[in-house]
């Protein structure tokens, strides 16, 4: 498994107002780490990584570090967990081809309760429609069938239409490798990291960063 996402920070001395941080966490399975009231699990042969870095020097940090830590090039299947946009989507092809690609529901999720302007109703309903037929619904937005601002609606079915080939990627690895724990649909893991890592250290308040 390996999962990326990007958070901001707020700047200090740099050209613009904030800056963005990509974290990415790559791990071989998940096992119990006890808990009775909550399960927790321990995430088995871990390794974090982030970064200023544009796309590109993320990717490739990530892989050296996936390579050098577990051998992450000899890996019979990868799954590469990430938003859906096409900066994390290239990054990951150029950097670990031949892996499997799984968007995370929540951000598909995400951007559906935006165009619904939090409309819990229409939300489970466009929500349902998206994950049924990803391309039956962008159609139905870019004709102006739904309820949906027009500008929004195409800006929506475009990102409809680049992530429907991987709303269920995770089914592609083989039954053994997808059970339990193991089924990701999302990015829990690496934003857990993230908030560990950057959020609870560099987010407080009145704190500006340089890169």
């Amino acid at each position: 498994m390996v999962e990326a996402d990007g958070t901001y920070i707020k700047a200090q001395r740099e050209d613009h107002d904030r800056f963005e941080v990509k974290t990415g966490v790559f791990y071989s399975g998940k096992t119990p780490a006890g808990g009775r009231k909550h399960r927790r699990w321990r995430l088995v042969d871990k390794g974090c990584y982030a970064t200023t870095a544009d796309a590109d020097d993320f990717g490739k940090g990530l892989a050296a570090q996936g390579f050098f830590k577990v051998g992450l090039h000899h890996a019979g299947h990868v799954l590469c967990a990430h938003d859906g946009l096409d900066e994390f989507g290239e990054t990951f092809r150029d950097w670990f081809p031949g892996a499997i690609h799984q968007v995370d529901h929540f951000h598909v999720s995400e951007r559906i309760w935006w165009v619904t302007g939090a409309d819990e109703k229409r939300h489970a309903r466009y929500k349902k429609m998206a994950f049924d037929d990803p391309y039956g619904f962008a159609t139905k937005l870019r004709r102006g069938r739904l309820l949906v601002e027009h500008d929004k609606a195409l800006e929506l079915a475009h990102y409809i239409e680049g992530v429907a080939p991987h709303l269920f990627g995770c089914n592609q690895l083989p039954r053994n490798l997808r059970r339990g724990r193991m089924r990701v649909i999302g990015t829990g893991v690496v934003e857990k990291h993230q908030d560990l890592v950057v959020g609870r250290r560099m987010k407080r308040r009145g704190m500006r960063w340089s890169r």
